[in-house]
This record gives structure tokens, C-alpha cells and sequence, in this order.
């Protein structure tokens, strides 16, 4: 077991290493519905010009995100009651779960922190197809006006013109798998690593 982790960690080390170099763009935000966008930042070795790092929303909610960005971003959080191990909290309607946080303190903290940061110049907005995402919501998303877009979906639609499949990521209930996974105990491969998204951050 240590021999495989320490060996998956030297591929991974080295796949990073290849593309920070292949990276060209600087001072970038994405914005995810989870943890997928603050896994690339992380593995890009960028600073978290995002507030949506180590957290999730239902894809309802961050589509409205979306919609009024500017609006949502001047409101204040606000902490809820909730059965989950970690902080849960409100954005005006939206419902923010902070699953990596340990205290809604830290959490709103952090969020005010890094939503400070945002490079709306240089923004990449990333929709995981999880928590509620219809070919509705998808269909929404496809229509924002943000310059850079993407749709990672549990099979192919080419009608979902921002759209990527990853093969084999699709789950029993129609859902993209968890992305951040790695694919095997002997390679340094998450599963996001089958899309090309330093290609796409570097899409100016």
C-alpha cells in the first residue's frame, strides 16, 4: 500500500510538472459547482482566485449563481442548521454545502477572502453534471454568456455545445462520477486528467 501511494504520487508529481509548463494563462478564477475546480487549481500549483473551492452547490443553485454573479457575490453568507458534519449556509436562496471546511467562521472567511480575487477578465466556469443536473439545467448553462464554459456530462450530447464526456465516468444514476478520484492504485491519473483542462485555461 505505501509502496503504491509513494509511486502514485511520483506519476502525479511528474504529470503536474507537464502541465504547469504546457500552461500559459495567469491569474485565472474557476468557478465549479464542486470540487473539481479547486482540484485543478491545486494540482496547477494556482492560487484560489475562487470562492467555490471545497464546497458544493446543487446544480439548480449554481446556475442561478451564474445568472446574477455580481448579486450573489454582494450578499453576506449565513449559517444554517443542517444534519451534515460540516458548516452548511445560506447565500440569500442558494444553499452553499462547505463539506472540506471544519467552521463556518473559517468558511466565510475564506469565501469572502477569495471572492475579493476573482479575475472576472480571465474567468472559467466549469458545471459538473452531479446533485440535480438535468439536460435542463445543462441546457441553461450552454446559453450563459460567459466566454469560457464547460460541461463535464455522464455521456456524450453533442447538442450541449460546451459539453465533454469522460468514458467510463458515468454512475448507475446517471450522474459524472467523482472526477477527483484517481483511477487506480498504480497511476498518478485522476479521472479529470482524461479532459484536457490545461487546453482549455489556456483558451484566451
Amino acid at each position: 500500500m505505501k509502496i503504491s501511494k509513494r509511486y502514485r504520487a511520483f506519476l502525479r508529481k511528474r504529470l503536474n510538472a507537464e502541465n504547469r509548463k504546457r500552461l500559459k494563462n495567469e491569474n485565472f478564477t474557476i468557478l465549479c459547482n464542486n470540487c473539481v475546480g479547486g482540484v485543478i487549481l491545486h494540482e496547477l500549483g494556482e492560487r484560489f482566485n475562487s470562492p467555490t473551492v471545497n464546497l458544493f452547490l446543487s446544480a439548480e443553485d449554481y446556475i442561478r449563481f451564474l445568472e446574477k454573479l455580481d448579486y450573489y457575490l454582494s450578499q453576506a453568507l449565513v449559517e444554517i442548521q443542517s444534519d451534515k458534519d460540516y458548516p452548511v449556509a445560506k447565500l440569500d436562496d442558494l444553499t452553499i454545502y462547505f463539506m472540506h471546511y471544519l467552521s463556518f467562521s473559517e468558511a466565510k472567511t475564506t469565501w469572502e477572502k477569495r471572492t475579493a480575487r476573482i479575475n472576472r477578465d480571465n474567468l472559467y466556469v466549469i458545471l459538473v453534471q452531479q446533485n440535480g443536473c438535468t439536460e435542463e439545467i445543462l441546457k441553461k448553462f450552454d446559453e450563459l454568456p460567459y466566454k469560457h464554459k464547460l460541461a463535464l456530462t455522464a455521456r456524450p450530447m453533442p447538442e450541449i455545445k460546451c459539453s465533454y464526456c469522460i468514458p467510463g465516468a458515468e454512475q448507475p444514476n446517471g450522474d459524472v462520477m467523482d472526477l477527483c478520484k484517481y483511477k487506480g492504485k498504480f497511476t498518478g491519473r485522476r479521472w479529470i486528467d482524461d479532459y484536457d483542462y490545461v487546453g482549455f485555461l489556456n483558451m484566451r
